[in-house]
């Protein structure tokens, strides 16, 4: 390209405007390599739309560009929040769901404190379970009374090792 700022008098290549070495570069194509070429991601005479139109706007100020300028940032603002929002919410449904198995746990541990409570109250006092049901409204004491003295005689044994089997007898306590 050095022959061709010679030529046309030019010291160096910023003092040609973008729109003319558009036209020098289409008239040229050929003295670029076709491999670098490929490399540019575009075909050359798009690019060369696309040199032409910047140079365009630039120079006659045109607002679509600014408006599409501000668009873009506005975009690129949106994107840079929207992961920032993602991660805050993220965040957020983390100390929920940690929340929520807390609250699971604890529950479950009152639960089995409760349940053992219990279970050593019943093996403890066989009696006890008994006796508190009458005091429902439904029941009297002379039904607990038969319900207690039922429990009391009635129990199973083992009788002998000849073959026999248990059977239920009378034991008073």
């Amino acid at each position: 390209m050095g022959d061709i700022l010679q030529k046309e008098g030019w010291n160096c290549p910023e003092s040609v405007e973008l729109n003319i070495w558009v036209r020098v570069f289409r008239c040229n194509e050929d003295k670029f390599d076709p491999k670098k070429l490929l490399e540019l991601g575009k075909p050359f005479p798009e690019l060369l739309n696309l040199i032409a139109q910047l140079r365009h706007n630039a120079v006659h100020r045109v607002r679509h560009v600014i408006d599409d300028l501000r668009n873009k940032d506005l975009l690129e603002s949106i994107l840079k929040e929207k992961p920032q929002e993602i991660d805050a919410q993220r965040h957020e449904l983390g100390n929920l769901e940690c929340k929520v198995v807390e609250d699971m746990l604890r529950e479950d541990n009152e639960y089995q404190t409760l349940a053992s409570a219990n279970l050593e109250q019943a093996i403890g006092a066989p009696t006890t379970i008994q006796q508190s049901a009458s005091t429902s409204e439904h029941d009297t004491s002379s039904e607990v009374e038969v319900e207690v003295e039922s429990v009391r005689r009635t129990s199973f044994v083992h009788v002998g090792e000849s073959g026999s089997s248990s059977k239920p007898t009378d034991m008073a306590c």
